[in-house]
């Protein structure tokens, strides 16, 4: 969705909780927008969604869900961390409540596996009407040691900010194989997934994980002092690709860093 957060409200003796799916830095546009109001408001982000699904596309009005995620990445205030833990472990049975909002933005694994693999099969997402398993055929060899080396930069930009973030083997998801719920790292649970697309080059795994992702994760470096060079020419190139200024974009979500 291109909203930043999905909203789900729980209420507790002490607290209420807004929780935002996944962590894009919804919680910082509430605070900001709340100005300090409601201080019984307990703003959480999760690195992901419970969830990896696709509508059939021969029955529209179904959903397929073909991935689980048991274990997420939450921020929250440590003062109220045990209210918050009896909240979200009925969404995540193995969840981790020990992050910010930046390492749990840096933790989101969109704006790291997506961007890249596109940019770097745009060829074949234009000339494929649509038959393109980004998953499956769009992380070659040559795709996955791009994605590593960014990876490394994200990683520098983990250590840079508080709160715990993860690392490329704990982004992660459960799929059934054989009758089986199988435990994979992300890519592996899109290629078992079979996710078809992206199916055009304006697909929200460009543009909403540049405007939403990379840009501030580029801002983040910028604060930080921490070099950027693939995530920033990645931000070039699909500016330019498609005659959109993302880092304009993305400016109103990177001032809130």
């Amino acid at each position: 969705p291109l909203i930043p957060a999905l909203l789900i409200p729980y209420i507790t003796e002490r607290i209420q909780a807004v929780i935002y799916f996944p962590g894009n830095l919804g919680s910082l546009f509430l605070k900001k927008a709340l100005g300090g109001k409601f201080p019984f408001l307990a703003l959480v982000e999760a690195n992901s969604i419970p969830y990896g699904c696709r509508l059939d596309t021969n029955a529209p009005e179904k959903i397929h869900v073909s991935v689980l995620t048991p274990s997420m990445l939450y921020s929250g205030d440590p003062e109220i961390s045990s209210e918050l833990s009896n909240i979200l472990c009925e969404l995540t049975p193995e969840m981790k409540l020990d992050g910010s909002p930046l390492s749990v933005f840096l933790s989101n694994p969109n704006p790291l596996f997506h961007t890249l693999p596109c940019l770097m099969n745009a060829g074949r997402i234009e000339f494929s009407k649509g038959e393109f398993f980004m998953y499956n055929e769009g992380v070659t060899p040559a795709v996955s040691l791009a994605l590593h080396a960014k990876d490394q930069e994200r990683i520098k930009l983990l250590e840079a900010v508080a709160g715990h973030g993860l690392k490329w083997d704990e982004l992660r998801g459960h799929v059934i194989i054989d009758k089986k719920e199988t435990d994979l790292e992300f890519l592996d649970c899109g290629k078992a997934g079979k996710f078809k697309g992206p199916n055009m080059f304006t697909h929200r795994y460009i543009t909403e994980d540049t405007k939403a992702g990379l840009v501030s994760w580029e801002r983040i470096g910028q604060k930080y002092n921490v070099p950027t060079p693939i995530i920033s020419a990645e931000i070039t190139l699909i500016s330019a690709a498609l005659g959109i200024n993302f880092r304009e974009l993305g400016k109103a979500r990177a001032d809130l860093i």
